[in-house]
C-alpha cells in the first residue's frame, strides 16, 4: 500500500483554517467539504475527524481511507484548491459505499464552481495564501 504523498496534503493548521475561514462550503450525509482554490497549482487535501464523533479508532482510519482514496480518484477533475473534509457522527452509520458517493457528490460540486463565481482571481488568491 502506498502512502498518501505529501504533496496532496495540506501542511500546516493555517491551511486548515485558511480555508475553513474563506472556504465555501458543502454538505452531505455526516460529510462537510470546505474548498478553497489555492496558488500552489494542485488539490490538497485535508482531514477532520474528531474522536469524539468517531470513537473507535479502527472506524476513523477506515472513514479517513475511503476518503483519501475518493479525493485520489476525483482530484484530477478539481481545479487546484485546498479541500478540508470534516467529518461528523452520520458518517459513522453509512456503509463505506454510501461514505464514498457522498464523498464523490461533494467533490463533484466543488469541482463544477469555476473561480469567478466565487470571485476569486490570481490577486485574491495570493492575498489569501
Amino acid at each position: 500500500m502506498q502512502a498518501y504523498p505529501k504533496a496532496a496534503r495540506l501542511p500546516d493548521r493555517a491551511s486548515f483554517e485558511r480555508v475553513l475561514r474563506h472556504g465555501k462550503r458543502y454538505r452531505a450525509s455526516g460529510l462537510t467539504v470546505a474548498y478553497l482554490p489555492n496558488a500552489v497549482f494542485r488539490p490538497r487535501l485535508g482531514l477532520v475527524v474528531p474522536k469524539r464523533h468517531v470513537r473507535h479508532a479502527t472506524m476513523r482510519n477506515r472513514i479517513k481511507r475511503i476518503i483519501r482514496e475518493s479525493f485520489r480518484m476525483q482530484g484530477t477533475r478539481l481545479q487546484p484548491g485546498d479541500v478540508v473534509v470534516m467529518v461528523y457522527r452520520e458518517a459513522a452509520n453509512l456503509p463505506p459505499g454510501g461514505l464514498r458517493q457522498s464523498m464523490d457528490g461533494l467533490l463533484a460540486r466543488c469541482a463544477q464552481r469555476p473561480l469567478e463565481e466565487d470571485g476569486m482571481d490570481e490577486r485574491t488568491l495570493c492575498a489569501i495564501s
